[in-house]
């Protein structure tokens, strides 16, 4: 199959992190957090909302909360 090449840049903004097309175009994607939700807003206006399912343990968290 045929896999075209993609380039973005990301910058964050107020808590935002933009996906810029081609490292310097229009932003395509916006992730951010909502609540418990991770939120992807996509340029032609659609909506995921994603849900965290598992969580992980703290043993393994880096690094240790201050």
């Amino acid at each position: 199959p045929y896999c075209p090449r993609t380039s973005a840049s990301m910058v964050w903004k107020q808590g935002v992190l933009e996906f810029h097309a081609f490292g310097w175009g229009p932003v395509v994607v916006r992730r951010y957090r909502a609540g418990d939700q991770l939120v992807w807003e996509y340029a032609d206006g659609s909506v995921t909302r994603m849900d965290r399912i598992c969580t992980l343990p703290e043993r393994e968290r880096v690094p240790r909360p201050r």
